[in-house]
């Protein structure tokens, strides 16, 4: 890879406070944009994972970093005003797409599946991106940012090797998935079977492809149409970043993952500042069980927020604006900001 595949980007076009009131556009006026500036990194099975990272004018190694990790199902285009929110902090920012996912390599020839055998294959890769792109700005401090899977990853992570990094935000963090309405330990029984019958790649039972077409009334990610409407326009006019539901074999990798995290946690003495975010709407993953890994976590902060679902960081605005403030503060108090 030359120095110009990799070379620091000023994140301008995205300069308005996305949080509050009096400095927002209309998201009709103001669309996801395709990034054309992103590059490729080689995951240790050859795959390529599609990367990006800008700098704010000014900034220089030592200066504080940050690392989104998305969920499932996403891009990392899709954090455009979150990105632009930490490059106005003068912040650096650094964004990837996982394996199967976004611009990165699928790994089924059906591309809409989203799937993978074992979630070390996603650890694997986070410290590839961590090892090649984030270390080598030298940041004066270095803080991780998830959404959902994302951040379930994260926490995989610093349980693991918590050196390096200064604190994470975990919003939503993926600790369990509902299955509603089906009982989880019958869901559990059935992504076990489904191993063993070969059948770990066909969808959930009721799953399928991207729908272009989906309605808003009944989705369980966010109270706020614009930004659901926004997300599936982008999709739909970019079909190579659409992605369905995952596979049963996705499902099982999932759960195996989460059993190994509450077991790591129980014995765990993470030391890292943690701040937790969690919806009391959510119907993607359990509220309760982000209390009980902050049970688990004593340098670990919970913010409940009432109203909200799953994409707290592009829920309604009167809750964006307290999941910002609640960030900020949080990040005040490490002095991330001031990492010069």
């Amino acid at each position: 890879m030359s120095n110009a595949q990799i070379s620091f980007v000023p994140y301008l076009n995205r300069s308005y406070n996305a949080f509050y009131p009096k400095a927002e556009k209309s998201m009709k006026k103001d669309p996801i944009q395709f990034l054309k500036d992103t590059f490729f990194l080689k995951a240790d099975d050859g795959l390529l994972l599609r990367c990006h990272r800008a700098v704010p004018p000014g900034w220089e190694a030592g200066g504080p970093v940050l690392l989104i990790l998305t969920g499932r199902a996403e891009c990392l285009d899709k954090y455009d005003r979150l990105t632009a929110m930490f490059q106005k902090k003068g912040v650096a920012v650094v964004r990837k797409d996982w394996r199967g996912q976004g611009g990165s390599g699928r790994m089924l020839k059906d591309g809409q599946k989203g799937h993978v055998t074992d979630f070390q294959l996603y650890l694997q890769d986070l410290k590839i991106v961590l090892a090649s792109l984030v270390y080598p700005m030298k940041p004066g401090k270095l803080v991780l940012l998830g959404h959902s899977m994302g951040s379930h990853l994260i926490l995989r992570h610093l349980l693991e090797q918590p050196d390096g990094i200064h604190a994470a935000i975990l919003e939503s963090p993926m600790f369990s998935i509902s299955t509603f309405p089906l009982p989880y330990a019958a869901a559990r029984y059935i992504f076990r079977l489904a191993g063993q019958r070969s059948l770990a790649e066909a969808y959930i039972p009721g799953g399928g492809p991207f729908r272009p077409s989906a309605p808003f009334a009944g989705n369980r990610l966010t109270g706020d149409s614009e930004h659901f409407f926004r997300f599936q326009d982008f999709l739909r006019q970019h079909r190579q970043m659409q992605m369905g539901a995952p596979t049963l074999g996705w499902m099982d990798a999932a759960d195996s993952s989460m059993e190994r995290m509450w077991k790591d946690l129980e014995s765990a003495d993470l030391q890292t500042p943690l701040l937790i975010l969690s919806g009391l709407e959510d119907r993607v993953v359990h509220p309760h069980d982000h209390e009980k890994a902050t049970s688990y976590l004593p340098y670990a902060q919970l913010a409940s927020f009432k109203g909200a679902r799953h994409e707290l960081y592009m829920e309604r605005q009167e809750i964006r604006i307290k999941v910002w403030k609640r960030i900020e503060n949080f990040l005040n108090k490490t002095n991330f900001f001031t990492a010069f």
